[in-house]
């Protein structure tokens, strides 16, 4: 009996959903204690890494002959691409968020006040580096279904030569 297509995917479809919003709970803790060193860590070093993968994700695009695997690929890297994109906007306007507070005298260790509700503005570029995680989740889904089922030889050639 054949696997359904739909059920087999549940699980990658959960952990596509699951690491952006686990990241985003993540993320607001740290931003209401105040600390945006862990933030930095991990948005700085990403956009590096959706860089290189959207470059990797278009060559291997452009290694196939046309046809499906290339579409797909082209697909992939533009989402990772939009990922890149995302993420490195929402790091850039959180940095400048994070300095503007800091110019205007806004420090953690001060008793809380309205100025801290203001706190809730640093969701916006969250939520645009999040947006960035979930497109790199789909770019990542998207290659996977090639690699998640097994690939002869003479498939291969096919796929690189264009069946010559």
């Amino acid at each position: 009996m054949k696997k359904s297509r739909s059920k087999s995917w549940i699980p990658i479809r959960v952990i596509e959903l699951g690491v952006p919003f686990s990241l985003f709970v993540s993320f607001v803790y740290f931003v209401f204690r105040f600390d945006f060193e862990p933030i930095a860590k991990v948005c700085i070093p990403a956009v590096a890494v959706f860089f290189g993968f959207s470059s990797l994700l278009y060559n291997r695009a452009r290694a196939y002959s046309r046809g499906r695997s290339r579409l797909r690929s082209f697909y992939a890297a533009e989402r990772a691409l939009q990922a890149t994109l995302f993420a490195l906007v929402g790091t850039v306007v959180g940095i400048g968020m994070y300095a503007m507070f800091v110019w205007y005298g806004f420090w953690p260790g001060q008793e809380l006040s309205k100025k801290h509700g203001l706190l809730f503005l640093f969701l916006i570029p969250l939520a645009i580096v999040q947006t960035g995680f979930a497109c790199f989740m789909i770019s990542i889904r998207v290659v996977s279904q090639e690699f998640l089922r097994p690939v002869s030889v003479r498939e291969l050639h096919k796929r690189i030569c264009g069946g010559l």
